[in-house]
């Protein structure tokens, strides 16, 4: 390594100023909120209306991951919470904003989540009275998630977040893509850091309604959460399955379109 650095200083001095301004970045941005979201009003409401959050799970946005259920929701406003999918994902700084966002126009909220979005709904719950919330395939906590889910995404989240260190602003470069939206190594790093470590409070009450996988031909259900542990922490929330994999609302938007309705929440 002494021998590297002597021979290529600029090489050496390029991979220091790349790893430590972006380090530094990082902190500043998870530090002043800017891994929160941007909310997109989409659907615009008078203030002490009926307004729905929007939150989609995990490497997903909400303009592709709910197409299949915004013709449903007819009676309110409608608001996208977009990640930032390149500066990286801090779930609770994410529910913090939807809180304050519906607290200052008083709206009558409906959260509605998906995965680790559910967390959002949890909160709201805990801290806006009357809030009401529906989850699909939701993910809290990690209590919820299969065996090799919650050790893979513990390890794996330190592995990335690890990573991002040496790639420095590389890491910032929105590479993965599904269904239309890009994201960054930071972005996946942190986003699997809230489905690993993350643990929303534990408020059920206003809970509409849950939807949980079930693929055809498979005794486990869902790929990545426990049907059993859901239900269990979900106990007493009307339940309702979808004929297809997890989270997978735009490959299997029938099957999610025919489990919420099967839940009939015309009044949510």
């Amino acid at each position: 390594m002494r021998n590297f650095i002597s021979s290529h200083p600029a090489l050496f001095l390029i991979f220091f100023v790349n790893m430590l301004s972006f380090a530094v970045t990082r902190f500043c941005w998870a530090t002043t909120g800017k891994t929160g979201a941007e909310l997109e009003v989409i659907r615009p409401i008078a203030d002490g209306k009926k307004m729905y959050y929007l939150v989609a799970g995990c490497v997903n946005q909400p303009r592709s991951a709910f197409r299949f259920l915004i013709d449903e929701l007819k009676d309110g406003g409608v608001t996208f919470v977009n990640y930032q999918a390149v500066r990286g994902c801090n779930i609770e700084s994410i529910a913090e904003q939807v809180i304050a966002d519906a607290k200052e126009h008083r709206y009558d909220v409906r959260v509605i989540g998906i995965s680790i979005g559910d967390y959002v709904g949890r909160e709201v719950e805990a801290q806006i009275p009357n809030a009401k919330s529906v989850g699909i395939n939701p993910e809290p906590e990690a209590s919820v998630l299969r065996p090799y889910a919650n050790i893979a995404s513990k390890v794996g989240s330190v592995l990335l977040e690890v990573l991002t260190v040496p790639l420095g602003w590389l890491s910032a470069i929105p590479w993965y893509s599904d269904c239309g939206n890009r994201f960054s190594t930071a972005f996946i790093a942190d986003q699997f850091v809230d489905i690993g470590f993350a643990r929303a409070s534990y408020v059920t009450g206003n809970t509409e309604g849950i939807i949980i996988s079930q693929r055809p031909g498979k005794a486990e259900g869902d790929e990545f959460l426990s049907n059993q542990a859901i239900s269990e922490y979900f106990s007493g929330v009307p339940i309702a399955e979808a004929r297809t994999g997890h989270g997978n609302t735009v490959g299997g938007a029938d099957e999610f379109l025919a489990a919420w309705r099967e839940l009939d929440l015309t009044d949510f």
